[in-house]
């Protein structure tokens, strides 16, 4: 917990403001820090500092123009080596709890960090966006 959230707090804090007329930082927590998880309770509360954290800065550093958010995301499927991190087959079942009927990739986290720190976006602060396919559970 400490890497996930106290280096995070020193870094982002450390930053200042002042840095131009619109700056963005995006944190990326989990989608477990907004519901928990079983079993992983530690993963959890680092994950939800993070959401807590991600307000906080927005309301602190918004007077300055900084936009602070959050993206919290369920698994990732990615592929290392040419290896899934999540089997075909268990992917394939976890994807039928999904509306959107796949898991999400790095690409789809990967834009909406984009779009969040970019110029596109000139007024979202404050918010955790889950990415989740839709599936709320």
């Amino acid at each position: 917990m400490d890497l996930g959230l106290r280096d995070r707090v020193v870094l982002i804090t450390g930053a200042g403001g002042g840095v131009g007329p619109t700056v963005a930082r995006v944190n990326i927590a989990a989608r477990s820090g907004l519901v928990g998880v079983a079993r992983a309770a530690h993963y959890a509360a680092a994950k939800a500092g993070i959401v807590g954290l991600t307000a906080s800065l927005a309301k602190e550093l918004g007077p300055s123009g900084i936009l602070v958010n959050a993206v919290a995301p369920t698994q990732i499927l990615t592929v290392k080596d040419g290896v899934a991190s999540i089997p075909d087959e268990r992917a394939a079942e976890m994807a039928k709890s999904i509306p959107l009927r796949r898991l999400a990739t790095p690409d789809d986290l990967a834009a909406l960090v984009v779009w969040l720190g970019s110029g596109a976006n000139t007024y979202v602060s404050g918010e955790t966006i889950s990415l989740t396919g839709g599936d709320q559970r």
